[in-house]
């Protein structure tokens, strides 16, 4: 099953997170059979669907891999399981249960974090896809209740829910529809929820 790799760190550091995740880019898609999907900067939470705006406030790099082995093989290759690399970044991984997109094309990702595992059960089915695939986007690219934690220095989302969208402004007009409408109305009345927008560049 393929994973994707979230590595996290605050914004002091986000040069240090683009160079390092960068000069593997070659090694990533030619040894690994990955794909750097890129670095986010700044994460925009979905108001009124985000509680926890600590996690937002950081820097994002998303690397997708065609398993989990892969992934796990590359970070302890690349060193960056070592403590010297970016000491307060978080790294974890998420199975995946369609594949990503890939290209300049599509670089937006709508996230949902949860911050208690117990929330899980409130979330919307995964079936109910609110018309995402109607604009032209993903709708629940990954979907589960736990994250795989590889280094923990903040506190790691109990589980994750991810769509993607072609770009800000393909979400734009999501958002501003029926269904955007719907799905702010049905995530706004869960706590404990992290929902953000995060572009990868």
């Amino acid at each position: 099953m393929q994973h994707i790799v979230f590595i996290r760190t605050s914004h002091a550091n986000i040069q240090s997170l683009r160079n390092a995740v960068y000069s593997h880019a070659g090694i990533i898609e030619n040894s690994y059979g990955g794909n750097l999907l890129g670095v986010c900067y700044v994460a925009e939470p979905l108001n009124p669907c985000s509680d926890e705006r600590d996690e937002v406030d950081c820097a994002l790099a998303l690397i997708k891999f065609p398993s989990r082995d892969h992934a796990a093989l590359f970070l302890q290759v690349a060193g960056y399981l070592e403590v010297n690399f970016l000491p307060d970044c978080d790294i974890f991984m998420v199975p995946l249960l369609k594949a990503v997109k890939l290209g300049p094309c599509w670089p937006t990702f709508l996230i949902t974090e949860l911050g208690s595992r117990d929330n899980y059960q409130y979330l919307p089915s995964r079936n109910k896809l609110y018309q995402i695939d109607d604009f032209g986007g993903v709708p629940v690219l990954a979907d589960t209740s736990y994250v795989d934690a590889v280094r923990k220095h903040r506190c790691l989302p109990a589980g994750i829910r991810i769509h993607q969208f072609k770009d800000k402004q393909n979400f734009d007009e999501w958002l501003n529809s029926k269904s955007g409408a719907e799905f702010k109305q049905d995530y706004r009345r869960i706590s404990g929820l992290n929902t953000y927008l995060a572009t990868f560049f």
